[in-house]
C-alpha cells in the first residue's frame, strides 16, 4: 500500500520549518550573546575603574595619617615641650602646677599653619601629662553644628577614633614625649574625618562608610544606614566588588538614589584598623541590568515566535526531562555528600575551630580544634554558652556581647567579631568570630546557630611589629638627615673612601683644603687629592691621631689626621679627617729658632719700635705675660700697662729716654689672664750707624710673688692683731653671759614650779577668794602670762644660747693652737668655722648642712683645718655674688656635707654660683692665681687649702666644676696620718 504524497512530503517540511527557525534561533541567539558580552566587558571595566580609585583613595588616607603621626612626632621633640614638661609638677595644686602654656600654644599655631592642608592640620593640639591629663590645647571651633542626637547619630569609640556624632567624628593620633629616657607626657592630635574624607575622596558619589572592628566612624548619606556586621558580611569571603541588592535587608531607611541592584566596594587603609566601603549611586549596576533586561525581551519576543516550534516535542521531552532530574537528584545527593567530607578537610586544614550552638538550651558542639587552639584537651571544658563566656576577655564584652544580641534580633544577617579569648596557659589569643543563626521558630526567634573561631594572634602580632617597624624606619632616616647634615657642617675636611681608596664623598671643608693646596703645588683638585689621601694611607700607625707631612718641590704642609675603617656601609669602608696644621707648625718652627738665639737670657726681654710698637718678644716674655707671640707682636705696649702706671713714672721714663739714657725702675702691667705682673724693668735705647734711636729693648724681672708676699705678710699681721682682740673680746663677753644664763635658767625654774599654784588660782571660782585678791586675780590676765611666760623664757634662753655658741666659736677660731696634731671632732670644727664667717655668706646664700653622725675622730692641726674651711665657704659665697650679677633672681645656697669614706673622713662643699671657667682649672691651687678683681683676690685661699690638705695632712682634695651652676669640693682627710708640719 502506497503513502500519499501528501504524507510524504509533511515530514520533509516539518523538518525544514525546523531548520529553518533553528538557524533563526542561533542568529538571534548570537546577537543576544555578543550584546551580552559586550555589555559585560564594559561593566568589569567600570567596576575595575571604580575599585582602582577606592584603593588609590585608601593609600592616600594612610600616607597623609601617617604624616600626621611625623607631625607630633616633631612636635614633640620641640625643644618648648621638652622644657615645658621638665618644669611640669604634678604634685602641686592646678594653679601653680606649671608655667603659663603660652609658648606651647604659639609652637602649636605655628606648626599648624605651616602646610596648607584644609586650611589648617589639626582640629585641636594638646599636650597631656602621664597620666591622660590636659594641661595645654589649642582648639579649632567646629565649622557644624555640636549638638548630638543621641537617637539618629551611631556612636562608636575605640582605641584610635572617638566619634562624637554622625558628621562630626574626630580621630585622635597621639604621641608620647620622651624627656631623658622616660615618657613625660603626650601630644595629641584630632582630625576630622568629614573634612578627611570630602577633601581627599572629591570625585566618589555614592554612599561612602568608614569604619574599624568596632563600628561605623563616617558615613557620607546619615540617612541611609548600614550595619557594620552587614557589610562584613555581604563582602566576606568574596572579591571586591560585590554585588548586592536592598531587598537583603542591606538598607534599614531606603534612599531615592539606592534602588534594585548595586554593587558594594570595599579596600583597607594600609597600616591601621580601618576599612573603606561604598555603594554605588550612580546606576552603574541598574543600567547594566536594565540593558540585560532590554536584550532579554527582545530574546523573548525572538523566542515566542519559535515557542510553537518547541511545543510540538513538548509532550515527547517530558519524560525524558523527569528522567533526566531523577537522575540529577541521584547525583546532586552524591554530591553533597562528597562536600560535607570536603568541607570537613577545609576546617581541618584551615585549622577552624566549629561550635553548633542550642539556643534554647545554651549547650554548645565544638569540635577538637576549638579545644586545642586554647590548650585544653578535647572534651575537657564544658560545652556550654556560659564557658565560652567565661573565657571571654572583660574588655572585649562591652562590643562582643551586643553585636551576638543584635545577630539573634535579626538585626544582621551573620555575627562577626575579632576579640581575644583566655588560654589554659593564662595568656590571651585573638579569635575572629562568625556565625549565623541557620533555624528560628515562627516568631522568628532562633532556635540553633553555627559559627567557626579562627586563630588570628600572628596578624595582630605582625601588625604591630609592622607599625613598630615603620616607627624605627621613621626615626632611623631622621638620623641619616642629621648624620647627612653635620657632615658638611663640620670644620674639619672628611673623606669618605670604597674598600678600592675611590673618594665617594667630601666635604665642603676638604674641599676648601685641596683648593688651597691645589693652588700652591700648582696641580689640578684632583691630583692633589689623590696625593693627600694616598700620602695618608700610606701612614702605617696604631694611633688614633697622627700628623702627615707633605712635601713636594721645597712646599711643605702638615696635616692632622684619622683613618676609621667601617664595615662597608653603603659601599664606604674608610673615612679619613684631614686639618690643615701647616701655619701652626710653621709658627712653631720659628718660634724655636727665636728661642735659640737667645735661650741664655733667663730675663723677658720685649723690643719695641720709637712709636711704642712691639716687633718682639721672647719665649719668656711670652710665658710670663700668658700671651702668645702673634698676640704680642703689633700691639702697642702701652695696651697692658694701660691705668697701671702713674703719669709722674711715664713722664720721667720718656725724658730719660729720649735724651738717650737707659730707665730702670718698677713698673705694673697685665697679663692676658687679667691678673697683674709686678716687674723690675730696664729699658735701654737701640742706636743705628748714624747714631738714631730705631729701636728700645725692655728687660723685665717678675717680682710679683715677691710683692704679694710682703702682701700676704702685712695682712696676716693684721689678722693675727684681730684674732687676738677677738679672742679677748670673747672672753670678756662670756663671763656676763653666764650670769645672764644661770639666771634665766633659774628664773624658767622658778616659774615651772609657781606655774602650778597659778593655775590652780585660775581654776578657782572669785567669789570664794578675798575681794582684794580675787581683784588682782581679774586685774592679772593670768592666761595670758600662763601662755606667754614660757615662751619669753625659751625664746630668751635660745638667744643666750646662740650668743655663747658664737662666743665659743670665736675663741676656738681664734686659739692659735699647737703644733701638732690632736684628734678632732670635724662636725664641730665645721660647724665653728662656719659661725665666724657668717657674715660672708647670709646676706648671699642659704647655708644647709647634712653632717653624719658616725664620723671618726681625726687627728689633724685645728687652726690649719678651721683657715682651710673658711677659705672654701668664703670662695663659695663669692662665686654666688659673681652669678647674680648676671642672673639677680638666682637663690645662692651653700650646701655643705660629711660622710666616711675608706680611712677617713670626706667634706663636700658644694654651691650654685658662676662656677670655675675651663681655661683656669688646672691653675686654681697655684700660689698668687686668681680670678677675682683686682683688690678682691689674693690668689692664696685655694693654695692655702691645698697645703693644708694634701701637704701638712696627707689627705686629697678635688672639685666639680659646671660653668653658671656651681663648684663642689671635696676634702678627704685620713684618721691617721704620716705627714709632719714643721714651722718655716
Amino acid at each position: 500500500m502506497s503513502v500519499p504524497l501528501s504524507q510524504q512530503t509533511g515530514p520533509v517540511r516539518r523538518f525544514l520549518t525546523i531548520g529553518f527557525f533553528a538557524l533563526i534561533t542561533i542568529l538571534i541567539g548570537t546577537l543576544y550573546l555578543f550584546n551580552l558580552y559586550s555589555l559585560d566587558t564594559f561593566h568589569q571595566n567600570d567596576l575595575l575603574r571604580t575599585q582602582e580609585r577606592l584603593e588609590e583613595y585608601g593609600q592616600s588616607i594612610a600616607l597623609f595619617l601617617g604624616e600626621r603621626n611625623n607631625d607630633l612626632s616633631v612636635l614633640a621633640e620641640a625643644e618648648s615641650v621638652q622644657q615645658y614638661l621638665k618644669q611640669y609638677t604634678p604634685a602641686l595644686p592646678q594653679t601653680v602646677r606649671h608655667p603659663s602654656g603660652e609658648a606651647i600654644i604659639q609652637e602649636f599655631q605655628q606648626y599648624n599653619l605651616k602646610e596648607e592642608i584644609f586650611g589648617r592640620v589639626f582640629v585641636s593640639l594638646s599636650l597631656m601629662n602621664p597620666g591622660g591629663e590636659e594641661i595645654v590645647a589649642l582648639h579649632r571651633p567646629l565649622e557644624v553644628s555640636t549638638k548630638i542626637d543621641r537617637q539618629n547619630s551611631l556612636v562608636r569609640t575605640s582605641s584610635q577614633v572617638h566619634l562624637f556624632v554622625g558628621e562630626q567624628g574626630l580621630l585622635s593620633l597621639t604621641h608620647p614625649v620622651l624627656v631623658d629616657g622616660r615618657i613625660a607626657g603626650f601630644v595629641q592630635g584630632k582630625l576630622r574625618y568629614e573634612t578627611l574624607i570630602k577633601r581627599l575622596m572629591p570625585s566618589m558619589a555614592g554612599l561612602l562608610t568608614l569604619v574599624n572592628q568596632r563600628g561605623i566612624v563616617y558615613q557620607s548619606l546619615p540617612e541611609c544606614r548600614i550595619s557594620v556586621g552587614l557589610l562584613q558580611n555581604l563582602v566576606q569571603g568574596q572579591i571586591s566588588p560585590v554585588e548586592v541588592n536592598q531587598s537583603v535587608g542591606a538598607l534599614a531607611v531606603k534612599h531615592p538614589c539606592i534602588s534594585g541592584s548595586t554593587h558594594l566596594y570595599y579596600a583597607d587603609i594600609p597600616g591601621y584598623d580601618l576599612l573603606l566601603y561604598f555603594i554605588d549611586t550612580n546606576g552603574t549596576a541598574q543600567n547594566y541590568h536594565q540593558q540585560q533586561l532590554f536584550s532579554s525581551g527582545f530574546l523573548l519576543l525572538s523566542l515566542c515566535a519559535l515557542a510553537f516550534v518547541g511545543f510540538s516535542h513538548w509532550f515527547s521531552l517530558r519524560k525524558q526531562n523527569l528522567l533526566t532530574t531523577l537522575d540529577q537528584a541521584r547525583y546532586a545527593g552524591k554530591e553533597l555528600q562528597e562536600k560535607n567530607q570536603a568541607l570537613e578537610l577545609i576546617l581541618k586544614g584551615a585549622q577552624l575551630g566549629t561550635w553548633n550552638w542550642n539556643i534554647v538550651t545554651g549547650e554548645l558542639e565544638l569540635n577538637d580544634r576549638f579545644y586545642t587552639m586554647l590548650g585544653y584537651d578535647p572534651g575537657e571544658l564544658p560545652a556550654h554558652l556560659d564557658t565560652w563566656k567565661m573565657l571571654l576577655h572583660p574588655d572585649d564584652r562591652e562590643y562582643v556581647l551586643p553585636v551576638l544580641e543584635a545577630h539573634l534580633a535579626g538585626t544582621t544577617p551573620f555575627y562577626s567579631t575579632e576579640h581575644r579569648l583566655r588560654h589554659k596557659m593564662g595568656h590571651w589569643i585573638w579569635v575572629l568570630d562568625i556565625g549565623q543563626v541557620l533555624i528560628r521558630d515562627n516568631a522568628g526567634h532562633g532556635q540553633r546557630a553555627f559559627g567557626v573561631h579562627l586563630d588570628i594572634s600572628d596578624r595582630k602580632e605582625a601588625n604591630r611589629l609592622l607599625s613598630k617597624a615603620k616607627q624605627e624606619s621613621d626615626t632611623i632616616e631622621r638620623q641619616k638627615r642629621y648624620i647627612e647634615a653635620l657632615f658638611d657642617v663640620v670644620s674639619v675636611g672628611v673623606v669618605a673612601l670604597t674598600s678600592n681608596n675611590d673618594v665617594v664623598r667630601r666635604n665642603s671643608a676638604f674641599n676648601g683644603i685641596i683648593q688651597k693646596w691645589s693652588r700652591l703645588l700648582t696641580l689640578d683638585e684632583q691630583a692633589t687629592s689623590q696625593l693627600i689621601v694616598e700620602g695618608i694611607l700610606r701612614e702605617d700607625t696604631a694611633e688614633e691621631s697622627f700628623v702627615f707631612c707633605l712635601d713636594r718641590e721645597n712646599i711643605k704642609g702638615f696635616f692632622r689626621c684619622s683613618v676609621t675603617y667601617v664595615s662597608n656601609c653603603d659601599g664606604i669602608a674608610t673615612v679619613l679627617s684631614v686639618d690643615d696644621i701647616s701655619r701652626e707648625r710653621l709658627a712653631e718652627e720659628a718660634k724655636r729658632f727665636l728661642a735659640t738665639l737667645i735661650e741664655q737670657t733667663g730675663e723677658a726681654v720685649l723690643v719695641t719700635g720709637t712709636d711704642g710698637i712691639i716687633d718682639y718678644a721672647n719665649p719668656a716674655c711670652c710665658t710670663m705675660t700668658g700671651y702668645v707671640f702673634d698676640e704680642l707682636v703689633g700691639q702697642k705696649v702701652s695696651t697692658f700697662t694701660e691705668d697701671l702706671v702713674d703719669a709722674e713714672v711715664l713722664t720721667a721714663m720718656r725724658t730719660t729716654l729720649e735724651a738717650g739714657e737707659s730707665w730702670s725702675g718698677h713698673l705694673r702691667s697685665r697679663k692676658k689672664d687679667g691678673s697683674i705682673l709686678e716687674e723690675e724693668t730696664t729699658i735701654s735705647p737701640i742706636r743705628n750707624n748714624l747714631g738714631e734711636t730705631t729701636h728700645y729693648v725692655s728687660i723685665w724681672h717678675d717680682i710679683t710673688e715677691l710683692v704679694e708676699l710682703q702682701q700676704q705678710l702685712s695682712k696676716a699681721q693684721k689678722l693675727e692683731s684681730i684674732g687676738q682682740l677677738a679672742a679677748g673680746i670673747a672672753h670678756e663677753i662670756n663671763t656676763p653671759m653666764q650670769y645672764v644664763q644661770n639666771n634665766v635658767t633659774f628664773i624658767e625654774q622658778s616659774f615651772e614650779d609657781v606655774q602650778p599654784l597659778l593655775a590652780r588660782l585660775q581654776a578657782c571660782q572669785l567669789d570664794i577668794l578675798p575681794v582684794e585678791i580675787a581683784t588682782e586675780v581679774d586685774e592679772l590676765d593670768l592666761d595670758f602670762l600662763l601662755d606667754e611666760v614660757p615662751t619669753s623664757i625659751d625664746e630668751t634662753l635660745q638667744g643666750i644660747n646662740r650668743v655663747v655658741k658664737i662666743i665659743s666659736a670665736m675663741k676656738e677660731f681664734s686659739h692659735p693652737g699647737d703644733q701638732e696634731k690632736v684628734a678632732t671632732d670635724i662636725n664641730h670644727s665645721l660647724e665653728s668655722s662656719l659661725i665666724v664667717c657668717r657674715n660672708e655668706w647670709k646676706y648671699s646664700a642659704e647655708l644647709i648642712t647634712d653632717l653624719a653622725d658616725d664620723l671618726p675622730l681625726v687627728h689633724c692641726y685645728v687652726d690649719q683645718l678651721h683657715q682651710a674651711l673658711v677659705n672654701l665657704v668664703i670662695n663659695a659665697s663669692h662665686a654666688i655674688e659673681e652669678r647674680k650679677k648676671s642672673d639677680p633672681d638666682t637663690m645662692g645656697r651653700i650646701t655643705v656635707s660629711t660622710r666616711k669614706h675608706e680611712d677617713g673622713v670626706e667634706i663636700r662643699i658644694s654651691d650654685n654660683g658662676a662656677g670655675i671657667p675651663d681655661g683656669v682649672r688646672s691653675n686654681i691651687f697655684e700660689p698668687f692665681f686668681t680670678t677675682k678683681e683686682v683688690g678682691k683676690g689674693t690668689g692664696q685661699g685655694l693654695a692655702i687649702v691645698y697645703d693644708v690638705v694634701v701637704n701638712r695632712h696627707g689627705g686629697k682634695i678635688d672639685f666639680e666644676s659646671t660653668t653658671g651652676q656651681g663648684t663642689t669640693f671635696m676634702l678627704r682627710l685620713p684618721v691617721e696620718s704620716t705627714n709632719e708640719y714643721v714651722e718655716d
